[in-house]
C-alpha cells in the first residue's frame, strides 16, 4: 500500500510488507483531509483499522508527538482476525514462547525523529 501526498508517492525506506498481495485497501481513493484534522494509520496499515475505516481525528484529541517505537514483533499471519479470551490466551502464550526469535530488534526502541 503506497501513501500520496498531492498525487505524489511518498518515500518510505522504513515501511515493510511481509504480504504484498494482501493490501486489501488499494486503491483507496483520494482523500481530502478537513482542516485541523489528521489521517492517521496505523503501524501494520495492511492490516490496520484506521483512518480509513474509522475517519479523521481531529487535532483537539491529539495529545503529543510519538517518541518511540518501544516493540515490534512478528506476529502470526492472520492472528489480527482470531478474537475471544482462547485466541488472547495463546498470542499470549506464542508471544512468551517466542519473544526473542520474534522480536524486531532492529526496529524495537527506536527512537522517532
Amino acid at each position: 500500500c503506497t501513501v500520496h501526498v498531492d498525487g505524489v508517492p511518498i518515500q518510505e525506506p522504513y515501511k515493510q510488507h511481509v504480504n504484498h498481495f494482501n493490501c486489501h485497501w488499494d486503491p483507496y481513493p483520494p482523500t481530502r483531509i478537513p482542516p485541523d484534522a489528521y489521517f492517521v494509520m496505523g503501524d501494520n496499515r495492511d492490516q490496520s483499522k484506521d483512518s480509513r475505516t474509522w475517519g479523521f481525528v481531529p487535532r483537539r484529541h491529539i495529545k503529543g508527538r510519538a517518541l518511540l517505537i518501544w516493540w515490534s514483533y512478528e506476529e502470526d499471519a492472520g492472528a489480527w482476525r482470531e478474537t475471544g479470551v482462547a485466541a488472547r490466551l495463546k498470542s499470549i502464550a506464542t508471544k512468551m514462547t517466542h519473544f526473542l526469535t520474534r522480536t524486531r530488534w532492529s526496529r524495537s526502541f527506536r527512537v522517532i525523529r
